[in-house]
């Protein structure tokens, strides 16, 4: 927090309309709770102490320890020759943090997020903009207001107010765990026509984050066309080497998008490319991304399936001829298939909601690329009550 400080040289200020308030607001326990006056930029707000003393330990600690300045027996926030200056921070994002603490004509309670959940929230009606509840957002991070960042977090999301790169963004911003899995889903998870570039992706969250999520976006669409029906179906020793057709697969190997490891060769899928066979009348060959290729519980009756979020999956796979290292985005040969549909298969039916299905994968690969991300959140200085 921006420490309040006295002003350096005094400007003629102009009183709040809205949240400059002349005289006491009520009397608890014989005790009155007094206004104190602030000055951000050239606006003064005088509101009573109390909503900014509940709401902030930062406020709470700065009401009882005034300081007098210089030689002057009144304090800070006392009088508009003497307010408590907030610098750094504008006028409006001051006054639209105190249209939730002070609704003058709007009930306002705590609330729980849930019925069974300990996080409070405030139940209000006061209708703000995308803009105000992101200030709102800003200043209860920085001056610790838990209640007021809930209360923010849940308009934002309640009422779809980011979209899919704002929430990664925000969420890395103001350490909101829920959001940073919420956005990565959606962005991986995008349909034709409204997918977010690669160069957007690297500008805005990083070329390391673009290139996972572009990786997983290729491997969500084998998963979803191998669902479908329109993929190949070929055993383990099938994967090979592009370069010298070396074997990739070998005893024991675990699979690269779930912790299963991998006994005789048994079936495999992915969405290859065709290439001419390097003999003529050779079986059909396909190019494939290695990361693409699922095992045979892709399409299994039972759960969980392939790919799975937790457990060790394999990084690379070596030629066991010219001793190549292939990693996940590397091609691979996929020598002779057992066979190549396309269109829905009858004897195994696909998901009951394709889109359930979608994001249910999504999640997966999220929390496997990016699961400590999303738990350094959830642990860091500012609790995660998103």
């Amino acid at each position: 927090m921006a420490t309040p400080t006295q002003s350096s040289s005094p400007t003629m200020a102009t009183r709040d309309p809205d949240f400059y308030w002349e005289t006491f607001v009520f009397q608890a326990e014989d005790t009155y709770w007094e206004n104190i006056v602030f000055k951000v930029e050239d606006i003064l707000f005088r509101v009573p102490r109390h909503g900014l003393e509940n709401a902030s330990v930062i406020f709470a600690d700065m009401f009882r320890l005034p300081t007098p300045v210089g030689g002057q027996t009144e304090v800070e926030g006392q009088s508009d020759d003497n307010p408590i200056v907030l610098e750094g921070y504008t006028s409006s994002e001051f006054r639209n943090l105190l249209k939730i603490l002070y609704p003058s004509a709007l009930k306002v309670e705590q609330v729980h997020l849930q019925e069974d959940s300990e996080d409070v929230t405030l139940s209000t009606s006061v209708n703000l903009s995308k803009d105000e509840w992101l200030s709102i957002l800003e200043l209860s991070n920085v001056w610790e207001m838990d209640v007021v960042r809930a209360t923010a977090i849940a308009e934002l999301t309640s009422n779809d107010m980011t979209t899919p790169l704002e929430k990664v963004v925000l969420a890395r911003k103001y350490r909101i765990s829920t959001w940073l899995e919420q956005g990565l889903c959606d962005l991986v998870s995008q349909r034709p026509g409204s997918i977010t570039s690669l160069d957007t992706l690297g500008v805005t969250l990083g070329w390391e984050t673009a290139a996972r999520v572009v990786s997983i976006r290729e491997q969500l669409q084998s998963a979803a066309h191998i669902d479908m029906g329109e993929a190949i179906e070929f055993k383990s020793d099938c994967i090979r080497c592009p370069e010298c057709s070396g074997g990739l697969w070998k005893y024991e190997n675990i699979c690269m998008n779930c912790p299963r490891v991998l006994g005789d060769p048994e079936v495999h899928y992915a969405i290859g490319t065709q290439v001419l066979p390097p003999q003529l009348n050779g079986p059909q060959c396909f190019i494939a991304f290695l990361g693409g290729i699922f095992c045979t519980f892709r399409r299994s009756f039972r759960d969980p399936k392939c790919p799975r979020s937790w457990g060790p999956k394999a990084k690379s796979r070596t030629c066991m001829s010219c001793k190549k290292v292939f990693l996940r985005s590397d091609q691979v040969l996929i020598k002779g298939i057992t066979r190549k549909f396309s269109g829905e298969l009858e004897e195994l039916p696909g998901p009951p909601s394709p889109d359930l299905k979608v994001k249910i994968d999504a999640g997966c690969y999220v929390s496997r690329f990016f699961g400590d991300e999303v738990k350094s959140l959830q642990e860091g200085p500012t609790q995660d009550i998103g």
